[in-house]
Formats: C-alpha cells, structure tokens, sequence
C-alpha cells in the first residue's frame, strides 16, 4: 500500500518524490498524493505536451521540490533536467 512504501522510503532516501504524474489515469488524483512527499516530478521529455499547471499548484499547496530528467526511460539520461535554481533547491532539501 501507499503507506506502507512511504515508509520504507522515507527511511531511506532524503527525498520521497511522485514520479511521472501524468502517466497516471488520474493525475489529478495522484497529485493529491503529494500531501505526504517531498517533491514531485516537474520536468519530463513525455512524447505529449502536457499542462504543467496542475504541477505548479501541487507544488504551492504543499512545499514541494521539483524534480525532472528521464531517469533512464530512453536513451539519453537527464534530458529534462532542473535548471540552476531548481538544482539549488532540491539540493538544500536534501
């Protein structure tokens, strides 16, 4: 369950993020997740434009770090990266 995965990262990482928020069928939904984690992931080469609003106010509503690259789904790691002051603020959190 949910919960029970939190738990274990959060006793092992430095930062517990949503990844891929639109790769859910209900991104809204997922987004409501974001309550109990750190960060979520903001930055993405998906092969569709998507509204990075609902990001942003996820990111407002509950002080989260922004994260981004594509973490090995292609070929090319970190093609959407964070950029400099991104970077800085996921650092500090961790």
């Amino acid at each position: 369950a949910f919960s029970e995965g939190l738990d274990v990262l959060e006793s092992a990482c430095g930062l517990v993020s949503l990844a891929h928020p639109y790769r859910y069928d209900d991104p809204e939904e997922a987004l409501k997740l974001c309550v109990d984690l750190d960060a979520v992931e903001r930055f993405y080469p998906y092969d569709r434009a998507i509204d990075p609003r609902p990001i942003e106010r996820a990111m407002a509503r509950y002080d989260l770090v922004a994260t981004g690259g594509s973490d090995a789904h292609g070929e090319t790691l970190g093609a959407a990266g964070l950029d400099a002051d991104a970077y800085r603020r996921f650092r500090g959190a961790l």
